[in-house]
């Protein structure tokens, strides 16, 4: 595992859900600050160095609160850590955002390789969110997987929360998990992954919608529905909360609504940062499949 800092610029004419980036159709060749989300420096660091700057950060936050984001597949470093910058400026989150960035090899052909190495990531994950736990010196700790980051999350919760451990001390509580479109086997997730996290204490969300062309192309690949495809109706089952959000993301893979689409950003920060569940956020409607409760966000 490597640590490290990252500054990251957000142009002052950003638009919410956009990580502006060059591109040929603007006649645009390099980064420019002024109009792109930029990388500016990278700096590996100690582990010691790490958690003392997480710490002066989360001290100087109203909440002392951080998140951690562990993105998808088909995503490099450079990529997630301008997500990552880009979620936090646009949530106003005034905590630490930490990026956990598991050796996806960022192309579409690397599908079954990235599932190798998001599985290896898993036990990194956990120990980091052990030590995030105990030393980050935060009160709350917010958990963010996109797609098949959310297998290596949910694992990593569950071993590093131990499965509804008492709170020490001095340790953060990790408050919320968002599973956010996950590539992952809806039934196992139903039986054998969601009790475990119920045992956490975490409050989980999850988010889905019946357009996300990768996760169709997930279920062609293993034959199985996934956990985020909310064809035919989402996945709604006690002990979490799952938002539809069908119809709001116009790209053509729509996989990415959870940090694209703004009133899924606004509903996201209602979680986040208000401590808001799905009954008190007004811009949800509620909806019912098999009894129990679930909510859409509208078109």
């Amino acid at each position: 595992m490597a640590y490290g800092y990252t500054d990251v610029s957000i142009p002052l004419r950003h638009e919410v859900g956009e990580v502006e980036r060059p591109t040929i159709w603007r006649l645009e060749w390099s980064e420019d600050t002024e109009r792109h989300v930029v990388v500016r420096s990278l700096r590996p660091e100690t582990p010691d160095a790490f958690f003392d700057r997480l710490r002066r950060k989360v001290g100087g936050s109203p909440e002392r609160d951080a998140f951690v984001f562990v993105h998808g597949y088909n995503v490099d470093f450079l990529e997630a850590t301008r997500r990552t910058a880009q979620m936090a400026y646009d949530l106003d989150f005034r905590g630490a955002p930490v990026l956990f960035s598991w050796p996806s090899g960022g192309r579409i052909e690397d599908y079954l390789e990235d599932e190798n190495n998001v599985q290896w990531a898993e036990s990194g994950l956990t120990a980091l969110l052990d030590r995030l736990r105990r030393e980050s010196g935060a009160r709350v700790i917010h958990l963010i997987g996109h797609s098949m980051g959310s297998r290596a999350l949910t694992g990593a919760l569950i071993a590093a929360a131990g499965e509804g451990r008492p709170v020490r001390p001095g340790e953060a509580v990790f408050r919320h998990l968002i599973l956010a479109a996950p590539d992952i086997d809806a039934d196992y997730f139903r039986r054998d992954i969601l009790p475990k996290l119920r045992r956490t204490g975490t409050r989980v969300t999850l988010y889905a919608s019946d357009a996300d062309a990768a996760l169709k192309a997930s279920k062609k690949v293993h034959g199985y529905r996934r956990a985020g495809d909310a064809k035919g109706g989402p996945l709604v089952e006690p002990g979490m909360e799952t938002i539809d959000a069908s119809g709001l993301d116009p790209s053509a893979l729509g996989h990415s609504y959870f940090a694209d689409v703004g009133s899924v950003l606004k509903d996201l920060r209602a979680i986040l940062v208000s401590d808001l569940d799905a009954d008190r956020r007004p811009a949800l409607q509620a909806a019912f499949l098999r009894g129990l409760k679930y909510w859409r966000l509208p078109v």
